[in-house]
Order: structure tokens, then C-alpha cells, then sequence
């Protein structure tokens, strides 16, 4: 088997890959190129990304990345920013893959205990999609119908495009800082913008003409990711959040896409409960993060689950600093 170092700025090399990724059944668009060159640019992660070959047939690929931690030591994260990770490939792969890339083969298995902890506090939520938005429509339950008819009474409206940063940043800083979570400076979303250009796109949804949900999602192979997700919680009767996703649907819908991703939840939390809804089903995420320990000269696997305790600190900082203050340190958060 060889190892081949993945190129970001070899198109012929990033479509192979993406290739690959599309037809593997856990390949999604983390896992892609495009994002790869998006963080690299966005956050300056270096790729270790390999892609494995058996003769001219690719068998596997890895997407790793080394960043630095808030405390500077080098980390391996599969992938950064992203809710999953891990290799793509058979299993008769995974282990070579794993000792070429220079961790220990005992970190990732499917057993390790960060990964059960990982699988049993998140999930991501994925709908299967219909062919015609009037089926969409139909098999919504009652009680959701009538939270999407509401905001369209109210004369809420929507817009779907791709210059609306300025609409949604907004919305998603002051969410994030609700959320005890230091937010991605406005630059990470140009980044994914740039990436992924036309498959990537803002929904926003007004009340009279301000901005009260927002939407970024991108849409990749046979689904749309809803990335990212704000509301002002000041308008939450109006049921704008809802009326901005089956604005979100209706588009995966009319793309011909096949599933819908609502992104990353805690199991049981109120998202998920969102989520579940709409008729989303959960699915298991895997993720790898190592942090080099300079004195034994290993690397040595890391928590993936977020404590609480930092959250409601960072919900005491005053919001503009805590803006401005979670945009630098923001990378540090894989």
C-alpha cells in the first residue's frame, strides 16, 4: 500500500478525493476537500491529509489536520471545526493508516472510551428528503404546520442567497454568546464562501425588516448541511426558526437532494428535540483529537465532550468583548 500526501492545490488530486468521499457511505462534506482548503485559509490548519492506494486503486484516505492548542502544543484533530472525523476506508486499512500517520493504533478504535463518551453525548440529526415539496409538506405533523403558517401571517419573509453575511453574523454571534460559546469571526464563513461558492448559501428571515433567523448551510453530493443556526430569542412567538428551515428544506427539495443534515446536538437537548420534529433520525459521529505531550514524546488522546463549567463563564463576559475576544480564540476550539 502507498501513502500519498493530499495536495490542496492539485484539482486533479482534491476531485480524486473528493470523488472517493462521495461514494464512501460515511464520507460528508467535512471530509471534502473543500472544506480542508477552507479551514486552511480561515485558521492556517495544516494538512496531513493521505491518501492511501492499493496499485492505482485509492483504498483510503485520511483527512488530519495539526493545529495549535490555546496552550500551543501541537494537536492532531480529524477533523477541525467540523462535528465528525476519522478515516475513510475498509477495516483491513484502518490500522496501517493509523501507524503511518504516527499515532498510536490504539487511540481510534471504534471501543475507545472518548469515542463512546463522544457517541453517546452527540449525534447529528439527518432527514431523508421527498421528491416533491408537497410531500415535504404533507408529512410535517400538524402542530409544525401550524408554527410555519404562523410567521407567514405575521408577514415574516425570507431571502436566499449568497451576500447575506451581514444579516446573519449578527444573529449567530449574539446566539453563540447565549450559548456560553466563543463564535467564529465573520472571516470563517467568507472562507466556506469562497470554498464552496455557489453551494454555499445564507437563509435569513425578517420581521418587517429585521433580520430574526438565520441559516448557513452548504449543500454537497446528495445532501444540504445546515451548518449553522441562529434566532433572536426576543421574537421566539413569531416561530421564525421554524419558518427559516422549511425555507431551508423546500431548497434541498428543489436541489434534488436526497437528505437533509441538521448538524450536531446533544442527545435530548432542545435541539434535538427541534430537530427530531421535522422527522430527523440521529446518527453517530466519530471524531479524533490527539495533543503532543513534549515530556514523553507522545500524543495522547483528548475529551471531545465540551464541559459546561467554561460555558457560563464565557456567558458573563459582557457581549461585545466576549464578540471580540471569541474571534481570536476561536481556532483554538477544534
Amino acid at each position: 500500500m502507498e501513502t500519498v500526501p493530499l495536495d490542496l492545490d492539485n484539482e486533479s488530486q482534491c476531485s480524486a478525493w473528493d470523488a472517493f468521499v462521495l461514494e464512501h457511505p460515511d464520507g460528508t462534506v467535512f471530509h471534502s476537500s473543500l472544506w480542508a482548503r477552507a479551514i486552511a485559509a480561515a485558521y492556517g490548519a495544516t494538512s496531513l491529509c493521505m491518501v492511501f492506494k492499493d496499485g492505482e486503486t485509492t483504498v483510503g484516505v485520511f483527512p488530519l489536520f495539526c493545529v495549535k492548542d490555546i496552550r500551543q502544543r501541537d494537536t492532531l484533530v480529524s477533523i477541525p471545526y467540523a462535528p465528525c472525523g476519522g478515516i475513510l476506508s475498509s477495516p483491513a486499512y484502518a490500522e496501517s493508516i493509523l501507524s503511518d500517520a504516527g499515532v498510536s493504533r490504539s487511540v481510534p478504535r471504534k471501543d475507545s472510551p472518548t469515542l463512546r463518551a463522544y457517541a453517546a453525548a452527540c449525534c447529528t440529526m439527518v432527514v431523508s428528503l421527498p421528491s416533491e415539496k408537497d410531500a415535504l409538506w404533507s408529512r410535517l405533523p400538524d402542530k409544525e404546520r401550524n408554527q410555519i403558517r404562523k410567521p407567514q401571517k405575521e408577514g415574516l419573509t425570507v431571502d436566499i442567497g449568497r451576500d447575506l453575511l451581514d444579516r446573519f453574523y449578527p444573529l449567530y454571534a449574539r446566539r453563540m454568546h447565549e450559548l456560553g460559546t466563543p463564535p467564529h469571526a465573520s472571516t470563517f464563513f467568507s472562507s466556506l464562501q469562497n470554498s464552496f461558492g455557489d453551494c454555499a448559501e445564507f437563509v435569513v428571515a425578517y420581521y418587517r425588516t429585521n433580520p430574526v433567523a438565520a441559516l448557513f448551510d452548504v449543500s454537497w453530493g446528495n445532501t444540504r448541511y445546515n451548518l449553522y443556526g441562529a434566532s433572536d430569542i426576543r421574537c421566539r412567538s413569531l416561530c421564525a426558526n421554524d419558518l427559516a428551515y422549511w425555507e431551508s428544506l423546500k431548497r434541498a427539495v428543489d436541489q434534488k437532494k436526497q437528505r437533509y443534515d441538521f448538524g450536531r446536538s446533544r442527545r435530548d437537548s432542545g435541539q434535538y428535540r427541534f430537530k427530531r420534529k421535522w422527522g430527523a433520525q440521529p446518527a453517530a459521529l466519530r471524531k479524533y483529537v490527539w495533543a503532543f505531550d513534549k515530556k514523553s514524546g507522545t500524543w495522547n488522546e483528548q475529551s471531545l465532550v465540551p464541559s459546561s463549567g467554561p460555558s457560563k463563564v464565557w456567558r458573563r463576559i459582557p457581549f461585545p468583548l466576549a464578540t471580540a475576544l471569541g474571534q481570536c480564540i476561536r481556532r483554538f476550539v477544534f
